[in-house]
């Protein structure tokens, strides 16, 4: 009899811990979506940040006499429209084509140029970059420099 009690304990045993694992196991692979989403919204961030870099590159060549409409816009750093700040720089083919142009590099990607004359003959401008995440959500990327007398 003690037998039989041994043999079905076992069995509840087995059972038991089959639910266990997979239970775990179910748990581990619910990450991976999580993981692959966080993954893909970083590799936008990072070309969203390529891209506010490449643009912070061109404006820290010019003097702060062409941060006007007319000079950026025969630069080709800003788009057509709007003309006073902050302007748009959406669908601009900056150096390597389509690489530096939101629009194209970014899912429904937008890109916002602000320049604000500061004290002392220096000019600050923040860039911000705005795309639709490949989870659907709205994300950004903003970030600025000082140009000007202070750099």
């Amino acid at each position: 009899m003690v037998h039989r009690r041994a043999r079905g304990a076992l069995l509840v045993d087995l059972l038991v811990a089959l639910g266990v694992m997979l239970v775990a196991t179910l748990g581990f692979l619910s990450l991976f979506p999580a993981a692959h989403r966080a993954q893909a919204l970083s590799a936008e961030r990072s070309v969203a940040a390529k891209i506010a870099s490449r643009m912070i590159e061109h404006l820290q060549m010019l003097p702060r006499r062409d941060l006007s409409y007319a000079s950026l816009r025969q630069l080709n750093l800003i788009d057509e429209t709007p003309t006073s700040s902050p302007f748009s720089f959406t669908r601009l083919p900056l150096d390597d084509g389509a690489v530096y142009s939101p629009a194209q590099a970014l899912p429904g990607g937008t890109g916002t140029m602000t320049v604000v004359p500061l004290n002392h003959g220096a000019t600050m401008v923040v860039l911000e970059i705005r795309w639709t995440s490949r989870s659907g959500r709205e994300a950004s990327y903003r970030t600025g420099t000082v140009l000007g007398r202070f750099r």
